[in-house]
């Protein structure tokens, strides 16, 4: 998680909280109930309650799966922001669908239904199933201050890669990503000829940790299905195979930075 994301979450966080008292304040301890009562239709509940509405969402948008996050100190209290708002399934489609039925109503716009309809149809246009998946990925923990912007770029590239559903691809990364840090972390300049199991078995020998070492043996299938999806195209990478591959791929990460 970069400074600026960390200092949004932060200021989300203390918003969030500061209207929750606020709206307390105004209506009681159990506001949550007459916020939706004639009750708490004023304009300064209402104000607050978008205001808590939008710091929530803010909160969110921080702690998607590919969020890098430092230090490692405070995993648990991040992980319950994130379980406070994920649902069992999202109505995105419906709502589209609901949209085109009486776009009339909302745009002005003879081209609107035309519009939607095409992107309903569009290839691999799943909404509903990428926000559930991205569900399943907590942020990426790690012990050190931060980690390079080649890695973090193709760490969440990898994610979403998987998220929407190019299984093979998030495979391929992952890959990149382990080969990435190992020629990094050995002082490996590119060359072809120096092979990925070559470089993992070397890694291993340089750690005594078992659990270290588990981690880094885990890398060799990794390359494996890498390897593959890469070269056998009557096989492609399954759901359960990509969610695997990628927590090694992040248990990697995690255990060198």
């Amino acid at each position: 998680m970069s400074d600026s994301i960390i200092d949004n979450w932060e200021v989300a966080v203390s918003r969030l909280l500061d209207s929750s008292k606020k709206l307390q304040l105004l209506l009681g301890e159990n506001w949550t109930i007459k916020i939706h009562t004639r009750e708490g239709d004023t304009r300064e509940i209402q104000e607050q309650f978008e205001i808590f509405k939008q710091s929530f969402n803010d909160i969110r948008s921080s702690l998607r799966p590919a969020t890098i996050i430092p230090g490692i100190k405070h995993e648990e209290l991040v992980d319950l922001w994130r379980e406070l708002g994920q649902k069992d399934s999202y109505p995105v489609l419906d709502y589209i669908k609901t949209t085109i039925g009486h776009y009339e109503d909302f745009l002005d716009d003879p081209d609107c239904a035309e519009t939607l309809t095409t992107l309903i149809n569009f290839p691999f246009f799943k909404p509903d199933h990428w926000l559930k998946k991205e569900d399943e990925f907590p942020p990426l923990y790690i012990k050190g201050a931060g980690i390079p912007i080649w890695l973090s770029d193709r760490y969440k590239e990898a994610v979403y890669s998987y998220i929407y559903g190019f299984n093979n691809a998030a495979v391929a990364m992952c890959r990149s990503i382990v080969e990435g840090i190992m020629r990094n972390r050995i002082d490996v300049k590119y060359n072809s000829e120096v092979k990925l199991e070559r470089m993992i078995d070397f890694f291993m020998s340089t750690i005594k940790d078992k659990e270290h070492k588990q981690i880094v043996w885990n890398t060799k299938k990794v390359r494996k299905l890498a390897n593959r999806v890469l070269h056998d195209i009557q096989k492609p990478a399954k759901n359960n195979e990509v969610k695997d591959t990628l927590i090694m791929t992040r248990d990697f990460i995690r255990s060198v930075y």
